[in-house]
């Protein structure tokens, strides 16, 4: 190849200017081509799969925030106006055969494959993506859109945040899609979940869940949920399952690791502030107490974050052991419990 024969500050210009599918395909041209990326280090912030009934995405994000597709990988072969010719890449020691099909303005390189070696591929381009760009902690996104005869993502490293939406995902889908990551920090519900969540499902322990659309499943949430942050929307509860919460993190049976819970009912719903408090001992917040700082002030806890001094209505509660102290608001349709030092 002709750019190895150039001097290095040239080969790294001519890099730079080159965007991160060209570099993608250009590393699997030769182990020399891969290490010359590798080398100057031109890295990612993170990488984002996104999973649906006919076709895996691999893309990244950029540090401006903006998106890239590296490769979209169709489970039959590409559709093309024009003779589509395929091209071979060794991929992580894959032979992988793909085609250049435009659309629109833009450019989309696409790997036509057999669903039964789909997750071979995808494995493939994770490792070679991994080694390529980033570094070894970076934390990648899964976004899954729920359709019948799902592609279902292998298991892949650094996967710490998951979206998914489309159809209504089952128990036991969601448990196998939750289980495709070794450490599995923040998921996203954009469509609802149907059938029974078993107590010890994995959906508990994801440190920071956000749920749109709830329904039925918040009883079990508010009495096994452990993780750090928790955000339900389209919420069926009721005041009973607010004072058992409320019980079980004051006595310190459950609910340790809790920073923020905000619930918000479905329509037609409604709590009863006085007869929940009834049940405990609390008093009015002070918005005086200046020194109190949150300890939910996270980026990915997903949910308005007010200071001290702007919580309005709201009572302050203490654990039995006086160690920790939350703020709760309880309103008609809504539910938010946020922990303070």
């Amino acid at each position: 190849m002709k750019l190895f024969k150039f001097p290095e500050v040239v080969q790294r210009e001519v890099l730079r200017s080159m965007n991160y599918r060209e570099l993608f395909f250009l590393s699997t041209c030769s182990k020399i081509s891969f290490k010359l990326i590798q080398k100057f280090r031109i890295k990612l912030p993170s990488m984002g799969y996104h999973s649906s009934k006919t076709s895996v995405c691999i893309g990244m994000t950029m540090s401006n925030g903006q998106g890239q597709n590296f490769v979209n990988m169709n489970s039959q072969p590409v559709s093309d106006p024009q003779p589509t010719q395929m091209f071979k890449c060794v991929v992580s020691g894959t032979p992988l055969f793909f085609s250049v099909q435009r659309q629109f303005q833009y450019y989309f390189y696409t790997i036509a494959f057999d669903t039964t070696t789909a997750d071979l591929i995808v494995e493939s381009i994770h490792r070679h993506l991994n080694l390529l760009f980033f570094e070894e902690n970076n934390e990648h996104m899964v976004t899954v859109t729920m359709s019948k005869n799902l592609i279902c993502l292998p298991k892949l490293s650094n996967i710490k945040r998951s979206s998914i939406s489309g159809s209504p995902v089952t128990a036991d889908i969601l448990e196998m899609c939750i289980s495709k990551s070794y450490d599995q920090m923040s998921l996203i519900m954009f469509t609802s979940i149907s059938g029974e969540l078993k107590k010890d499902s994995k959906l508990f322990q994801v440190p920071y869940l956000t749920l749109y659309h709830t329904y039925n499943l918040t009883p079990v949430l508010l009495t096994y949920f452990n993780g750090i942050s928790g955000f339900f929307d389209r919420a069926l509860f009721t005041n009973t399952d607010v004072i058992r919460f409320l019980k079980m993190w004051e006595t310190g049976e459950s609910f340790v690791k809790l920073r923020a819970l905000v619930v918000g009912m479905d329509y037609g719903n409604q709590l009863n502030e006085v007869e929940i408090l009834r049940e405990f001992c609390v008093k009015p917040w002070d918005n005086t107490q200046k020194t109190r700082k949150a300890q939910w002030n996270d980026e990915r806890i997903n949910i308005l974050k007010p200071e001290a001094g702007q919580i309005f209505d709201g009572w302050e509660i203490t654990t039995k052991s006086g160690n920790k102290t939350a703020s709760i608001e309880i309103r008609t349709s809504s539910f938010r419990f946020l922990t303070w030092i």
